[in-house]
């Protein structure tokens, strides 16, 4: 069986199904050989969704380098989305949860105030902000889940500087 080529089978939430487009590279990773990853793009896209968990199946073909892919393999793939240009984001670590509502806590005139926001796309680093802050808007990335509104807030640059003012 000639191995140098192969497919992998993807399972894609539903929330994520529509960004995914046939040719969209992708990258795969094995457990057993880090810091290996083969290389290869979305070929086919299924008609319909898994009706137990929403997930659709995608095919990639990937280049099997070394033949180290085998079927029934376990891998972690990652699939390249379309670059998304000129949008409000915010660091993931900003977005929190309030009764399943997407939160984030913005600093206005020294006071924390939680404001509920819509979210986009995602990155490992970064949440997309489609409604609920606008650009320049102050955003507490580390600290600001939970506390009260209205709470008087001090931005410091690091926490050093917190101790010399003896915040």
């Amino acid at each position: 069986m000639d191995l140098s080529d192969v497919f992998v089978q993807l399972r894609i939430p539903s929330r994520d199904f529509g960004k995914v487009r046939k040719g969209a590279a992708v990258e795969i990773r094995l457990a057993s050989l880090p810091g290996r990853i083969l290389r290869g793009q979305v070929t086919r896209i299924s008609g319909q969704a898994d009706p137990l968990t929403g997930n659709v199946v995608v095919f990639a073909a990937v280049k099997n380098e070394g033949g180290v892919l085998r079927p029934g393999l376990s891998c972690q793939a990652h699939v390249w989305l379309p670059a998304i240009v000129d949008v409000l984001a915010v660091p993931l670590e900003a977005v929190g949860d309030h009764s399943g509502a997407p939160v984030v806590t913005v600093i206005r005139d020294g006071k924390a105030r939680e404001v509920e926001v819509e979210t986009g796309s995602e990155t490992s680093e970064l949440v997309e902000i489609i409604e609920g802050l606008s650009p320049g808007d102050i955003v507490a990335t580390e600290g600001g889940y939970g506390l009260p509104d209205g709470c008087p807030v001090y931005i410091v640059a690091s926490p050093q500087a917190a101790i010399d003012k003896g915040l």
